[in-house]
């Protein structure tokens, strides 16, 4: 939920619903459910040698998006890495991570 959404206290009334999101999910209640869906899509457990085995079946070149701190853009650089790409979008919707910023 966007920041002027809790402000304002916005919520959509009971009787409507997402209509791509199937109504019978297991969801925490008092959340939209985004999180929820959005994390049961994607295996979220990447590691460098994911990275490795991608670099050894692609001539492409490999950008990784997510990296959070130097030290980790620093093994990605040194696994090959064309380019670390920092953004905000997104993510912050969807989980607690601090801005790339800080």
């Amino acid at each position: 939920m966007r920041r002027p959404d809790l402000k304002n206290a916005f919520s959509l009334p009971s009787h409507l619903r997402l209509a791509n999101f199937n109504s019978d999910m297991n969801l925490s209640s008092g959340s939209s459910g985004l999180k929820e869906y959005v994390n049961s899509l994607y295996d979220q457990a990447v590691t460098w040698g994911d990275i490795l085995w991608l670099k050894s079946i692609t001539k492409l070149p490999i950008i990784l998006k997510g990296i959070l701190t130097a030290e980790d853009a620093v093994i990605g650089a040194d696994l090959g890495a064309a380019a670390i790409l920092v953004s905000n979008h997104g993510g912050r919707q969807l989980d607690g991570v601090p801005a790339t910023v800080r």
